[in-house]
């Protein structure tokens, strides 16, 4: 009794799934990295975020 192995569909979707797992991990890291960006633009008086390079002119109340 001779079982036939089909290596096609096994190839196939080690083709897929590998590209697949590389695509969301790079989402995850995209993600990460907008939120750790989001975090550190801050401005120091808490009004908001500003954008990368901006000088924050507002001086925060004594």
């Amino acid at each position: 009794m001779q079982q036939e192995v089909s290596p096609v569909p096994s190839a196939t979707s080690a083709r897929l799934v590998r590209p697949a797992v590389v695509v969301v991990a790079a989402l995850a890291v995209v993600a990460a990295a907008l939120i750790a960006v989001s975090v550190l633009v801050e401005t120091p008086d808490g009004s908001g975020t500003r954008l990368p390079g901006e000088v924050v002119t507002a001086v925060a109340p004594n």
